[in-house]
C-alpha cells in the first residue's frame, strides 16, 4: 500500500481498490489535522508526544479510506509492512489466526484512536494480526518514508514516538 504521493500524471488517476487507497495529506483539512492531533494524543503508545509534537507528527500523516468489509493489513504480510494507521472514522476487527485451534475469531474491534500497524512498521516484522474494516473507515497513515523523514527532519519529536 502506498501512502506517498503519487508521481505527477496526464491520465486521471485510477479509482481506489485495496490495494491502492484513496490517499490525500491530513493537513489538507484543517478540522482533520486537528481530529487527528487530539486522537494521536490519546493512544497510550504516544503518551509522551506534546501537542505540539502531535501536530508535528500529523505533519507527516496522509488519510487513508477502507471500505466497509475491506481488509486493511493481513497477518503474515512483510511487503506492506511499512506503514502504521491511525483511525479516525469507523470500526476495525482485528482477527490473529490460531492454527492449533482452528479458529481466527476476532481479538478485538477498535474504534477511533486506535492505531494499527505499528510494531510491523517499527521493526519489520510481519503484521501479527488480520484488520478487516466493519464500517467505512477513514484512517491517517504514517508510511515508512514520513517516518524517516520524520526522523531527519525532526529527531527529538521522533525518538518520542518511537
Amino acid at each position: 500500500m502506498q501512502l506517498d504521493s503519487p508521481p505527477p500524471t496526464l491520465l486521471p488517476p485510477a479509482p481506489p481498490t485495496p490495494t491502492t487507497p484513496r490517499t490525500r495529506a491530513i493537513l489538507d483539512n484543517p478540522a482533520l489535522a486537528e481530529r487527528s492531533v487530539q486522537l494521536l494524543q490519546t493512544f497510550q503508545g504516544f503518551a509522551r508526544l506534546t501537542p505540539d509534537d502531535a501536530q508535528c507528527v500529523v505533519g507527516y500523516m496522509r488519510e487513508v479510506l477502507f471500505a466497509k468489509g475491506e481488509v486493511m493489513l493481513r497477518a503474515g504480510d512483510q511487503g506492506n509492512a511499512s506503514f502504521m494507521l491511525l483511525l479516525l472514522e469507523g470500526e476495525v476487527s482485528v482477527r490473529v489466526e490460531l492454527p492449533d485451534v482452528g479458529d481466527d475469531g476476532p481479538l478485538s474491534v477498535l474504534g477511533p484512536g486506535s492505531v494499527l500497524g505499528e510494531m510491523s512498521m517499527l521493526d519489520g516484522a510481519p503484521r501479527s494480526a488480520t484488520c478487516t474494516a466493519i464500517t467505512p473507515v477513514m484512517a491517517a497513515g504514517l508510511a515508512r518514508r514520513g517516518l524517516e523523514r520524520l526522523l531527519q527532519d525532526h529527531p527529538a519529536v521522533a525518538a518520542r514516538l518511537l
